[in-house]
């Protein structure tokens, strides 16, 4: 789903029946700020909402790799990856500190071999 429609479909509070937060236009304007910020060649993610009000940006690899990375209110990103050698990783960033390079890496092991599925930045 696009981050607009994210956004238009989630930023209400109790989206999911169960008293979800809403989407706020600050973690919107983060969370899209960073996807746009990717380097060139690197795929748009999925965003999905979470309950507690922080939007995911996430990577899914055909070779059953995944990562997803969380930006919610205030200063934290949190991130976690699975590769099919059951290697995982995750950990939490703050905001300002955090940068593409810490999880270029990581997105690029994920989608490896996997350009045909998504969409990759000219």
């Amino acid at each position: 789903m696009s981050a607009t429609a994210v956004y238009h479909e989630w930023h209400v509070e109790n989206w999911d029946g169960y008293g979800a937060k809403g989407i706020s236009a600050d973690v919107f304007a983060k969370a899209l700020n960073y996807a746009v910020s990717l380097p060139h060649g690197l795929p748009m993610p999925e965003f999905s909402p979470e309950p507690d009000g922080e939007l995911a940006l996430e990577w899914f690899g055909n070779n059953g790799s995944t990562i997803s990375v969380s930006i919610g209110e205030g200063n934290r990103v949190s991130y976690s990856a699975i590769f099919p050698d059951d290697n995982c990783v995750n950990g939490t960033e703050n905001y300002q500190s955090f940068t593409n390079q810490m999880l270029e890496s990581y997105i690029r092991r994920t989608i490896e071999n996997d350009a045909h599925r998504n969409r990759i930045r000219p």
